[in-house]
């Protein structure tokens, strides 16, 4: 199942963009080309795709539902900073009922 989700997540953004496995069920999506504002949008596209695209004959199909924390860089912000963001923005959608995206501010 990893490898599929890497294999979609890597076609999914573009070729210039990062998309590393982050912790033991979580990925890192680092999109480099992008307006801010399109940046959500971006991710609610691969949320919802990702249902068709991942399939586990184990699950009979059926994807675990899917939590994004999205997290702009900000101006004089470090990588770091930005990743801790974009991580606490992701438990917040686990919390909050997950198969959410939930954009850092």
């Amino acid at each position: 199942m990893i490898k599929q989700v890497a294999t979609y997540l890597q076609a999914a953004v573009g070729e210039t963009d990062i998309v590393a496995r982050w912790e033991v069920e979580a990925f890192l999506i680092v999109l480099m080309n992008i307006e801010s504002d399109n940046s959500e949008t971006l991710i609610e596209k691969v949320r919802e795709n990702m249902r068709y695209q991942v399939t586990i004959e184990e699950l009979g199909d059926r994807l675990t539902p899917l939590s994004f924390g999205v997290a702009n860089a900000k101006q004089d912000e470090q990588f770091e900073g930005t990743i801790r963001r974009a991580d606490l923005s992701m438990y917040k959608a686990k919390k909050r009922g997950k198969d959410r995206i939930i954009n850092a501010q």
